[in-house]
């Protein structure tokens, strides 16, 4: 659960939360992980150039999936033959992960990676016992820069917005955000006030079961 929020059917302070708080702290959060049948809030973020950026806000869609953005091959037919391209990272239209979440078989845990560029760019030195990326100064000192949990991923947002600045790059945040209440068969479905309704009727998707 993103800290401080409270999730409830009509989700209007998680909408507050995007709209005026996402962003504006020391920190900021890049990905999060809530609990499969829980309530939870979980946010994910990509990197996309600005021009897309109005394109994308048109579909309530994810750009980039978990667990995407990897490196892979993509296989074209221009002449009635099989072409395979091979991409580095990020996807064909040039939305790239700033997390990458990778997912093994075999029961194998689940691992989170940050941006190779990212780390490189400020030559972050990883403590991966405590889960922290540090800035180390000329004299020793250090500095959190990216904290890294199991669920979890949060950046120090000043260097966050001077890596969007040098990349020329927007950051996009998509968010899942499920509120599980449950209902006998003698009560009604919960609905949406009106005013809500018009604003997140088109991003959200309700099931409803009697327990």
């Amino acid at each position: 659960m993103i800290d401080g929020i409270e999730i409830t059917f009509e989700q209007s302070e998680v909408d507050r939360w995007f709209r005026s708080e996402h962003g504006t702290g020391r920190w900021t959060v890049l990905y999060q992980s809530a609990a499969m049948g829980e309530t939870g809030t979980s946010p994910f973020s990509c990197l996309m150039p600005p021009e897309q950026c109005k394109m994308a806000l048109l579909d309530p869609g994810w750009d980039l999936q978990i667990g995407n953005g990897g490196p892979g091959f993509s296989v074209t037919w221009p002449n009635g033959e099989p072409v395979s391209t091979y991409h580095r990272i990020g996807e064909q239209d040039g939305i790239e992960p700033i997390v990458l979440v990778r997912y093994y078989p075999h029961g194998r845990p689940v691992s989170i990676e940050i941006s190779e560029d990212l780390r490189l760019l400020f030559n972050l030195y990883e403590d991966r016992a405590k889960g922290v990326l540090y800035e180390v100064k000329d004299d020793g000192a250090e500095l959190e820069v990216i904290r890294v949990r199991h669920n979890r991923v949060e950046i120090r947002t000043s260097f966050l917005n001077r890596y969007l600045a040098a990349r020329q790059l927007a950051l996009v945040l998509q968010i899942e955000s499920d509120f599980w209440h449950p209902y006998s068969k003698d009560e009604a479905a919960p609905a949406l006030p009106e005013e809500r309704r018009k604003v997140i009727d088109l991003l959200c998707t309700h099931f409803y079961g009697h327990c």
